[in-house]
């Protein structure tokens, strides 16, 4: 969809691509040690798009990856998701 608007729009992707390599997290190392990362992708997500969390996933040294049946924000009520971030977050809560 965003290249059928880009192309009725006449958007320079050159010029896209330069506005947008600051805000790409592929353009940086990971601050957090790898066994604090966990990437949570919705696979129905057009805001940000699954092949955009496996990039990350890739560029993040493979860490910890969530799938889950949805998009970009109703990930709140899935239970798969609220168990793991639970699992996650209960490892760090108190360090």
């Amino acid at each position: 969809m965003v290249a059928l608007r880009d192309r009725l729009a006449g958007t320079d992707s050159a010029l896209v691509d330069a506005a947008t390599m600051y805000s790409s997290p592929l353009n940086y190392r990971p601050i957090p040690a790898k066994d604090r990362r966990l990437i949570i992708a919705g696979l129905g997500d057009r805001l940000a798009p699954p092949e955009q969390a496996e990039m990350l996933w890739k560029h993040w040294d493979h860490c910890a990856f969530h799938w889950f049946p949805g998009n970009h924000v109703l990930h709140v009520s899935q239970p798969d998701y609220l168990r793991r971030m639970t699992r996650f977050l209960a490892e760090f809560m108190f360090d």
